[in-house]
């Protein structure tokens, strides 16, 4: 079950009650903070006894998507908005590597993250775009209080250099980046791409020691499927045409042209998305 889902379903039938009988929308939404009233009190009890009798068990707990969802949503998460977004933060730097950038937290302050971006996409005309669809996605779904995130270095993602955030709600936060899950990664092969549909979009999908990388499923030469095509060290040949790839840098091309298009991935315990709205 996610929490992020369930409160968009609950926000739905909100709107379909108010758009039949304004009564009605008012008594639902009373009896929705009522109800959130009391199971954040019941949370916060439970959390104060499992923080003195088993801290161990506890942060266990925080780490699950669900019941980490749970606490944001009640404002009873035990880590404070820094730490959450430092950890979110080290699950993107693989990836920001894989493009030569980095990131670092400079501060949370007043509900405002600052962040600095490091280094560059060589040979990716996409690469802030990229860059902004890791980072944004994973500093608001760690921390979906923020009121804004502002961020230096590489270029500015708007006129005013900030990335805008909403308050706190139920609606999920990530929606707008096109954040998806990835299906069955488990038997992602390490020789060869692998081609998946992520809602409507064909991403292709390489496996380096371990780490995953996405990219756009059309390779920039030729325009075809890249699925099959071999991995050879950090190199993928597409099987059509032959033309090269390097996975880890950005997927520019090793000949000198067009490289591939990257999609951000986020590989974390609720398994692995791509935030294919990077290709739309």
């Amino acid at each position: 079950m996610n929490v992020d889902a369930v409160g968009q379903r609950v926000e739905d039938l909100l709107d379909q009650i108010a758009g039949r009988d304004e009564v009605a929308a008012e008594l639902s939404e009373e009896l929705l903070r009522e109800l959130m009233a009391l199971y954040g009190a019941g949370l916060g009890r439970l959390l104060d006894r499992m923080h003195a009798v088993a801290p161990d068990a506890l942060r266990e707990l925080t780490a699950d998507p669900l019941v980490g969802g749970l606490l944001l949503l009640h404002d009873l998460h035990p880590d404070d908005p820094a730490e959450r977004v430092e950890a979110a933060l080290d699950g993107v730097r693989p990836y920001l590597a894989s493009h030569g950038g980095g990131v670092q937290l400079l501060g949370v302050t007043d509900g405002v993250a600052q962040l600095r971006l490091e280094g560059s996409c060589d040979g990716c005309g996409s690469s802030q775009v990229t860059l902004q669809h890791a980072v944004e996605g994973a500093v608001l779904e760690a921390a979906p209080e923020l009121e804004r995130i502002e961020v230096e270095g590489v270029a500015p993602p708007a006129a005013n250099g900030l990335i805008p955030a909403e308050s706190l709600s139920l609606r999920p936060r990530t929606a707008d980046a096109g954040w998806e899950q990835l299906p069955e990664m488990a038997g992602t092969a390490t020789t060869t791409a692998s081609s998946r549909e992520v809602n409507g979009v064909r991403v292709a999908v390489v496996r380096l020691d371990g780490q995953l990388y996405a990219y756009g499923d059309a390779c920039t030469a030729c325009g075809g499927s890249l699925d099959g095509g071999t991995i050879r060290g950090d190199e993928l040949d597409c099987p059509a045409c032959a033309a090269t790839f390097d996975v880890r840098h950005a997927g520019r091309s090793v000949a000198g042209g067009r490289g591939l298009d990257p999609v951000p991935l986020l590989a974390d315990a609720s398994g692995v998305r791509v935030a294919v709205g990077a290709l739309r």
